[in-house]
């Protein structure tokens, strides 16, 4: 089974509401991440931020955005890079804050 097989059988994919709900996953996908934003901003000590997991992805998402401008799709790109944005902030956070990279 190939993914245009799938694709012809899930015609709810080409509707307006599937399309405006995958714009609203796209946008609130990297929401989760804030909460890791403002404790880095607010906790005592940012020890337990692992500051290269954010860096990583961070970078890994930024290579993505490229998927997502080859492919011509603007959600992938959008989620992409509000994901990258938040880990890095996260990261440039903690290393302000006294953190430090555990391999390095």
């Amino acid at each position: 089974m190939n993914l245009e097989s799938i694709r012809a059988r899930c015609s709810f994919l080409e509707s307006r509401w599937f399309s405006w709900l995958s714009w609203i996953a796209a946008i609130l996908a990297p929401l989760p991440l804030t909460a890791q934003l403002y404790k880095a901003f607010t906790a005592p000590s940012v020890e337990g931020i692992a500051i290269e997991a954010y860096t990583l992805l961070s970078f890994f998402h930024l290579i993505m955005i490229g998927t997502g401008i080859k492919s011509m799709n603007s959600k992938v790109v959008v989620n992409f890079f509000l994901t990258s944005t938040i880990a890095a902030c996260i990261a440039v956070v903690a290393l302000i804050r006294g953190g430090k990279f555990m391999f390095f």
